[in-house]
């Protein structure tokens, strides 16, 4: 009795390293930036002050992160089995947006102009989408381009600086005034806002006037992009965008007083770009290498009737980043030989030239008990491979859904056989997918 064996590397029965076609593999990397934008803005005293006539009242600065998360290029892998509310990708603080505002007081002066509860300095920032018009609270995300998508933005005060007494007004459209390190939900309508303003003071030899104290105040906001319902197919491909307002924003521009310079400042085009694409859930080999027994042919003495041997399994591991649909396979000789005209695998005497084909003697490709054409063309259709795979984080694991597409494999004896001896088939394998 003779052993007979297929053999197969990265597809199926194949000595050699199978092309496989799928796309990309995609990794989520989070990014962040230095890069950062500052404005200034200078407060001085009309030249009919009585203590310091021209001269600084307070200078500040605002200053914010440039790191544009839309613009940075990213795949994000949707499932459309994943239930509604997944976190399908998220910023933490100090990846999305950091502001950071601060005043420093100049000289005492005589004038009262800058004294009322009015801010001479006033900072608003609502970085929310003109399409939210009424808040829904923290299970109706900020709509994006993409159907079935949502923004969701959290911020944290890390300095919050509100002190009435001394000038300083800090506070949301939500909290008066928010704690430092507590974490609030931004509704769409959200602004957060800075005042500061002049208070009484005595200096002995000069006399009573009014001066800025210094303040600050600095604050973050991170977000998360989660699935509010299914993705339509024609939305696979497309980039990913937010239409953000600067809606009441406003820096240094409350008063004609505050004289400007640096750079612009933008909600709007701080959070604009199409870097993200939408994509499908792909699969790809779990395992490169397959060996199959084929186990033992008894050559017949050829009278015309096709015969065929045992199947045996050929189990394809594949790893996959969700549920992918319309998974399908494609196969090809590897040999030297023309394709089988049964559309077969070829066996051959030797095992490392590929070009001694037996005659007569075939291996028959199935799946689901239906013959696989081996020329290197049809495509077989395994169906929805893969699914959705839920973490701690709720991040989209990347290839993480482990899946089996089981084939089988039998000898087939189409002719009179002459050769008695070891044979293999050879066969290489594509995997694609919609």
């Amino acid at each position: 009795m003779n052993t007979n064996k297929m053999k197969n590397k990265g597809g199926l029965f194949t000595h050699k390293s199978a092309p496989l076609i799928f796309p990309a593999i995609i990794y989520f990397v989070l990014i962040t930036s230095c890069d950062a934008g500052m404005k200034t803005g200078g407060v001085y005293w009309p030249d009919t002050d009585r203590y310091a006539p021209g001269q600084v009242a307070e200078t500040c600065t605002f200053s914010w992160s440039d790191t544009r998360p839309f613009q940075q290029t990213r795949t994000l892998i949707v499932d459309n089995t994943a239930p509604v509310g997944t976190v399908l990708h998220r910023w933490g603080y100090g990846e999305f947006a950091d502001y950071q505002f601060n005043c420093t007081g100049g000289e005492l002066g005589s004038s009262s102009n800058f004294s009322s509860g009015t801010a001479t300095t006033y900072f608003s920032i609502i970085p929310f989408s003109d399409s939210a018009s009424i808040d829904g609270g923290e299970d109706s995300p900020i709509p994006t381009n993409i159907n079935g998508i949502g923004l969701k933005l959290y911020y944290t005060f890390h300095t919050v600086g509100d002190d009435f007494s001394s000038g300083t007004n800090v506070y949301t459209s939500q909290i008066y005034p928010p704690d430092a390190g507590v974490e609030y939900y931004a509704y769409s309508r959200t602004a957060v806002v800075f005042k500061h303003w002049t208070r009484p003071k005595s200096v002995s030899g000069i006399g009573s006037g009014y001066i800025f104290n210094p303040a600050s105040t600095s604050f973050s906001f991170r977000a998360e992009l989660v699935k509010t319902g299914d993705i339509s197919s024609d939305d696979y491909g497309r980039t990913l965008t937010v239409s953000l307002s600067d809606g009441s924003l406003r820096v240094f521009t409350y008063k004609p007083e505050v004289i400007e310079t640096g750079d612009n400042f933008s909600v709007a085009s701080q959070f604009s770009g199409n870097g993200i694409t939408i994509t499908s859930p792909a699969c790809m080999l779990n395992n490169e290498n397959y060996n199959i027994n084929m186990g033992d042919w008894v050559a017949y003495a050829w009278g015309g009737s096709v015969r065929r041997g045992d199947e045996k399994l050929v189990d394809i591991s594949l790893k996959c980043t969700g549920a992918a649909n319309n998974v399908y396979f494609r196969f090809a000789d590897a040999g030297g030989s023309a394709v089988s005209p049964d559309k077969n695998i070829r066996v051959y005497k030797s095992a490392s030239s590929g070009t001694d084909v037996v005659d007569g003697l075939e291996i028959e490709l199935l799946y689901n008990g239906e013959h696989v054409d081996v020329d290197g063309t049809t495509l077989t259709n395994t169906g929805t491979r893969g699914s959705y795979v839920s973490t701690n984080n709720g991040e989209t694991q990347i290839y993480s859904s482990l899946d089996t597409a089981r084939f089988t494999a039998r000898f087939l004896q189409n002719g009179p056989i002459s050769y008695l001896g070891p044979v293999t088939g050879k066969v290489n394998m594509w995997v694609t997918y919609e």
